[in-house]
């Protein structure tokens, strides 16, 4: 294929990137897609933004339309909460269902709806149709997960076969490994190398280790380590900040405790907004005014004049936020507090190191203390804007040598550049290498584990596309005519983070006696999917099939069948 398509389905933001071979075929350069859409006010805008909202708007009024972009971010979540779906990537994967009047819609379908209006955007700007993409994951996403991912790329009318995924960290660490190859001096090219990659943006938190080394005229890139799944990002700081803003309006407004819950969900949702758009303004200041926060002294500090805000909550009333001068050292330090601190001691106990302890410890198993195996720390994301963030892990790190702290080239849009670029490495055409990189399979980092007679590891950690292998066991008595197979996932059998992945079953033709053999089997796909199947003794392999507790769920098939008609029937603007 001469066109490759790089999207970054984010938890707050979504974005696109393409590589155009159509007319030269030596182009290596991705560009980010400006994507149409209907901005505050409800106006439409045909140039759009180099971003797309991660949220879906149904309008009771209009029920068999979709609306994405600005406009469903903030104007219709702030006046119809209710009808507005965000953050849909933290369910994927779960049963959660979002009802909108007399349907229910799947996250894989949220998602669906978000992959269908960039999908179009692509096509509109290539003027070609597109079945085939790379999406962007969490490195950690867990085969329920991915494969949830791959459903809602074919609800939104991409091919199965033509869709692969890769971890958001490895695709910035794509993008920022051919930016530095072209340059006259690299850091990368003249000896192996450890990035870590610490990826924060507005819902995830990813950390990932990957070993670069430089093999005669090719760079070779392979991901050694990751974290688990953090739901701790920007959105979260926004959040705590909100709270605190409440509290302020609290206590100059007794009569919002008598708010009735609409008005109170839409005055929380606008406090939110407000938040965002002073964090941002905390950020931009500090970015203005020193390089990392550690070269203020005690007496310095860093101030946000943030003018009388109001919000209409009632008709006729309005809340007003008296305006207020927010402090680095008095105000914002104080209300995210939870999440960082300067205390190097407490650093095992706070969530944001957590991930980088287990990254460290899981990619280096050997090494008591692995900090100075790492050679370049790599930050990606729009929380790691705000400078303190930075200063955190640099805390980290302090150690003798020290690596060096560096930033993708885009800080909001490598995932997505990087994603085109893999693109480009898995099609014939590119010889599996782009501008001399070579990125090595990426494995499934952590085991998979039935519940058979106690936890037994059924996939090893580290597994990558191709690999597959059959487990024996027997059949219990009582001739039975189903079995539950139950998957976890984790590090180890005793992990205290081991997290059920998927329930399914075997369902016999007729009951199996005792003691008789029964193989289950699994095999890892291209996509990083994992397939699994069982037989008898002799017989041919078999699809399990899923289940809910004990009791059989409705075939998968059919309810993502339902989904699809429902989706057909949307016009997605």
């Amino acid at each position: 294929m001469s066109v490759h398509v790089g999207i970054d389905l984010g938890t707050a933001n979504c974005k696109i990137a393409v590589i155009n071979r159509r007319v030269d075929k030596n182009a290596n350069e991705p560009e980010i897609l400006s994507i149409p859409q209907y901005l505050e006010g409800r106006q439409y805008s045909n140039r759009g933004l180099p971003y797309l909202p991660s949220v879906v708007h149904f309008d009771p009024r209009q029920p068999k339309h979709a609306l994405t972009g600005v406009y469903a971010a903030r104007d219709a979540f702030l006046s119809s909460p209710d009808h507005t779906i965000r953050s849909v990537k933290r369910e994927m994967g779960r049963r959660t269902l979002y009802s909108d009047g007399d349907r229910q819609w799947m996250p894989q379908s949220i998602s669906a709806i978000l992959l269908s209006k960039m999908r179009s955007v692509t096509e509109d700007h290539l003027q070609m149709d597109v079945h085939g993409a790379t999406i962007t994951v969490p490195a950690s996403f867990s085969n329920r997960q991915r494969q949830a991912t791959l459903e809602a790329a074919s609800l939104a009318g991409f091919k199965r076969g033509d869709v692969a995924l890769i971890d958001e960290p490895s695709a910035a660490i794509l993008h920022f490994l051919v930016k530095q190859r072209r340059r006259r001096r690299s850091y990368i090219d003249d000896k192996p190398n450890n990035i870590l990659v610490f990826d924060m943006g507005g819902g995830t938190l990813d950390v990932s280790i990957v070993r670069t080394e430089p093999v005669d005229d090719t760079l070779r890139a392979e991901i050694i380590g990751r974290s688990r799944y953090t739901e701790l990002a920007g959105n979260d700081f926004d959040l705590r900040l909100a709270a605190y803003l409440l509290n302020v309006a609290r206590s100059g407004h007794p009569i919002m405790d008598r708010m009735p819950p609409s008005y109170r969900r839409k005055l929380a949702a606008e406090l939110v907004f407000v938040a965002e758009d002073i964090k941002k303004t905390l950020a931009a200041r500090l970015n203005e005014a020193f390089v990392y926060v550690d070269e203020l002294s005690d007496e310095q500090d860093v101030v946000v004049d943030w003018p009388t805000h109001e919000i209409e909550f009632e008709e006729d009333k309005v809340l007003r936020l008296k305006g207020q001068s927010y402090s680095l050292r008095n105000h914002f330090e104080p209300i995210w507090a939870p999440f960082l601190t300067h205390n190097p001691k407490e650093a095992e106990s706070v969530t944001i190191y957590a991930p980088i302890l287990s990254a460290l410890h899981e990619a280096f198993p050997d090494r008591s203390d692995a900090r100075s195996e790492v050679d370049i720390v790599l930050f990606h994301g729009g929380t790691c804007q705000l400078k303190f963030v930075q200063l955190l892990v640099q805390q980290f790190f302090d150690v003798d040598p020290a690596p060096r702290m560096m930033v993708t080239p885009d800080l909001m849009g490598s995932v997505a550049l990087g994603a085109a670029v893999y693109d480009t490495l898995r099609s014939d055409e590119s010889k599996a290498q782009f501008s001399g990189i070579r990125i090595q399979p990426q494995p499934i980092f952590e085991s998979v584990f039935v519940d058979w007679d106690g936890l037994k590891q059924l996939v090893p950690d580290h597994a990558i596309a191709g690999r597959r292998n059959e487990v024996a066991f027997k059949a219990p008595p009582g001739y039975p005519a189903r079995l539950p197979i139950n998957l976890y996932h984790g590090f180890r059998a005793d992990d205290p983070f081991l997290a059920l992945d998927q329930e399914l079953m075997i369902a016999f033709d007729m009951p199996v006696e005792p003691g008789e053999p029964i193989y289950l089997g699994w095999q890892v796909q291209s996509n990083r999917d994992v397939e699994y199947w069982w037989r008898l003794k002799d017989g041919k392999p078999r699809a399990l099939q899923e289940r809910v507790g004990r009791s059989m769920r409705e075939d998968q098939k059919r309810l993502l069948s339902k989904q699809r008609e429902q989706l057909a029937e949307l016009t997605i603007e």
